[in-house]
């Protein structure tokens, strides 16, 4: 027994299962009694309207049956109990998956570090991303929803009034530890008052339509909603330019361009003004020569120094504080959204949510693994074309050659829409640079005569 996303499962990504048979349980909907998960018992009586599917499943050494209604269109599914003793008590409802039963050992591990349990507790989101065997998290007051999540999928129950308490636990399942979920009921669910399941893909559209404010699940981050709305925005013009341009790919390379005229403005600046304190380098050097025995002193001279030549320390700063909020929510854009999985931009570039994987290598390399990835490589290459136009300090020759190879074994694995994000931003970056030093350079006959460059 086994119910697939079919839009979401092919033979290279695996099946994204919701409801599946494992070791004599039907997961999610397992039952659990007595504080023992009992045995769903087959044959099972299978029964069908217009609208859905009729699983039921009679428990002989229990006084209920259980029944699962699966909707031929949608994604929520039902459960309910009939015929139920009124001395049955003590009844839990397991919601745990199979989504991650056939997916690719390497994707595997992948879901499994973006998985976990999660709820929601009045407003406040709960996520337990790991828990070891016997670990436990009980909720029993304003319980709006619960479940569990692989990284591209979710199986959400929905409190109808009917939790009594709702459980984060961790069990092994498939042969890992894993969060998994049980709802306790205040009383059973009946035909007329289901438990609503949602079970489907973590899409950002479709899960506000629910209502269900689900779609906080997405992008969800420590850093505050400020953050997570930055993930929106940029997931959502992604989405509208893929929905113009009918790809991906072509979308990245439009954002890219548009978020480099945004920012030209602070980039400009910074580069002026790295221009300038460059120049200013042996001023500066003489002071520290000076007042050497006196920091204060030493701190003060510079402040009139950069004041005198209208120059902001910091300012070569100011488009690393801005980019880099970007950066990281892109990557959580990349790595998340689930309509970047399988989507390919062009050549060897098949799907953006992994990385660029050519061939494998036949041996392999610590922190970087057997495949052989072009983007990653690439980017390293503009970084350190880029280091070198922008590296003037001698004492700081070095990290021309070691931050690039840093940056390429940091990156080797990520996602390819991430990569190539970086690399179209590091080759705009490259030509915003020369052109910027074309125009400092008709610049210099502007400034002081004692800090032009001889």
């Amino acid at each position: 027994t086994e119910l697939i996303l079919n839009e979401y499962s092919d033979e290279e990504r695996g099946k994204a299962h919701i409801l599946i048979e494992n070791e004599k349980h039907l997961y999610p909907f397992a039952v659990k009694a007595d504080g023992e998960i009992i045995d769903d018992p087959l044959p099972m009586e299978q029964t069908e309207d217009e609208e859905a599917h009729y699983f039921t499943f009679d428990y002989p050494y229990h006084d209920f049956n259980k029944v699962i209604r699966i909707p031929r269109t949608g994604y929520v599914l039902e459960s309910y109990f009939t015929d139920v003793n009124a001395e049955e008590d003590d009844i839990e409802l397991l919601l745990s998956t199979g989504l991650l039963e056939d997916i690719a050992e390497e994707n595997n591990m992948r879901h499994r570090a973006q998985g976990g349990g999660l709820a929601l507790i009045g407003n406040r989101l709960h996520q337990e991303r790991t828990m070891d065997e016997n670990d436990y998290e009980t909720y029993t007051e304003n319980i709006q929803w619960g479940g569990v999540q692989s990284k591209y999928f979710m199986i959400v129950g929905r409190n109808n009034n009917y939790f009594d308490q709702f459980h984060l636990r961790g069990m092994r399942l498939n042969g890992d530890a894993q969060p998994t979920a049980f709802v306790t009921f205040s009383e059973l669910p009946s035909s007329s008052d289901p438990i609503q399941v949602f079970g489907g893909p973590k899409d950002y559209r479709l899960l506000q339509q629910f209502g269900w404010d689900m779609e906080r699940v997405i992008f969800h981050s420590r850093l505050g909603a400020w953050f997570r709305w930055l993930c929106v925005g940029l997931h959502q013009a992604t989405y509208h330019l893929t929905r113009v341009v009918g790809n991906y790919g072509v979308s990245i390379l439009i954002l890219t361009l548009l978020v480099k005229i945004i920012l030209f403005p602070l980039t400009y600046s910074s580069m002026k003004s790295m221009s300038k304190m460059q120049l200013l380098q042996p001023k500066i050097q003489e002071l520290k020569e000076k007042y050497s025995k006196d920091q204060k002193k030493q701190q003060q001279e510079m402040m009139k120094l950069w004041k005198k030549y209208n120059v902001n320390p910091m300012g070569g700063c100011l488009p690393l504080f801005f980019q880099m909020p970007i950066l990281i929510a892109l990557f959580r854009v990349f790595n998340e959204s689930i309509m970047f999985r399988g989507a390919g931009f062009m050549l060897w570039i098949n799907d953006l949510s992994q990385p660029d994987t050519i061939t494998q290598l036949g041996f392999s390399l610590p922190f970087i693994g057997d495949n052989l990835n072009v983007l990653p490589i690439f980017n390293g290459t503009t970084m350190f074309l880029q280091q070198r136009m922008t590296m003037k300090d001698p004492k700081q020759k070095a990290m021309v050659y070691i931050m690039p190879i840093f940056i390429t074994v940091i990156m080797y694995n990520m996602p390819s829409g991430l990569l190539l994000y970086w690399s179209i931003s590091t080759v705009l970056s490259i030509g915003q640079q020369f052109i910027i030093n074309k125009k400092m350079k008709h610049q210099n006959k502007d400034l002081p005569k004692d800090l032009k460059k001889k």
